[in-house]
């Protein structure tokens, strides 16, 4: 065959020909030097998997999207309004840390479904600093400038191939947006309910000591999964005081040491897990139980 392939789903591959039209083509219908060609591609994991037939070749608002090159999946988290924090009865709650206030996020975005995975990070970065060794469990041993750059460079990656508008870059979420997709319209301590088990996530009582493959538990109500445990996730922000009164599309500092973290560990107490939680820690710094989530937005 002449063209490049772009993906495959079971034993069919997808084909750009050199019209740029896109078609599908069944192992079996290729000679034995193609196939092996493309049996090798898929082991050196050089193509990701999904039907580009099915997928725009821009974001449209409202729909789920899935990274072309990588097959990462993303979960669109629609404009709105919450109360940010914790109040001050929560069990776990550091005073200073989360005084409850509302936000107003004023654009919609996207939210990686799961944390990103080892597999996944390795495509754009080409290796794989884990402790933790496993295609599906979710990267650590990364810290906050480690993470910005797999965003930076799976932009590009996705702005070569032409798959991604100019309008749109990947990135870390801020703090905002992830306890809003955290909370997924929920005002309980977890996006449960109050109180957490080793059946619900990934955290020191679970027993298990380690990562798990992501996705191994429910998710919260916005289809997204470990947000509580499993791995603590980079936000963008600096470490901020959080206001007393409403705020509209906060980011946080625009200065300081500090970078935050979210959402808990398999190490960690349960109340570390809480929505509200918040962690800090210079950007530098590397842990086998600090991993992060990719968002993706229109450029501001």
């Amino acid at each position: 065959f002449e063209g490049r392939v772009l993906s495959y789903e079971g034993n069919n591959f997808f084909l750009e020909g050199k019209d740029a039209k896109i078609i599908s083509v069944s192992l079996n219908q290729l000679s034995k030097e193609d196939q092996k060609y493309l049996q090798e591609t898929v082991q050196a994991g050089k193509i990701g998997t999904g039907n580009p037939l099915e997928i725009a070749s821009t974001p449209v608002e409202g729909k789920p999207w899935t990274v072309p090159s990588i097959g990462m999946e993303m979960i669109w988290c629609e404009p709105g309004t919450f109360m940010m924090g914790s109040p001050e009865s929560e069990m776990g709650r550091r005073e200073h840390d989360e005084t409850q206030h509302e936000v107003t996020l004023t654009e919609g975005f996207y939210l990686g479904k799961y944390e990103v995975t080892q597999e996944e990070y390795e495509k754009v970065m080409g290796k794989n600093p884990s402790t933790f060794k496993g295609n599906k469990l979710p990267v650590e041993m990364v810290n906050w400038n480690d993470a910005m750059e797999f965003c930076k460079r799976l932009t590009e990656l996705e702005k070569k191939d032409e798959w991604v508008s100019k309008g749109w870059n990947y990135t870390l979420p801020t703090e905002a947006q992830w306890e809003y997709a955290c909370r997924a319209g929920t005002t309980t301590v977890y996006s449960w309910s109050d109180t957490i088990s080793p059946e619900v996530g990934n955290y020191g009582a679970s027993g298990l000591k380690k990562t798990i493959s992501v996705g191994s538990y429910r998710s919260n109500p916005w289809g997204l999964f470990d947000m509580h445990g499993n791995a603590w996730e980079w936000v963008l922000d600096m470490k901020a005081n959080y206001p007393k009164g409403a705020v509209t599309d906060p980011k946080g500092s625009a200065s300081g040491s500090l970078r935050v973290r979210r959402g808990g560990s398999w190490k960690n107490p349960g109340t570390h897990l809480r929505s509200g939680k918040r962690h800090f820690l210079l950007p530098q710094s590397r842990s086998n139980n600090i991993g992060f989530r990719v968002g993706f937005q229109k450029s501001k």
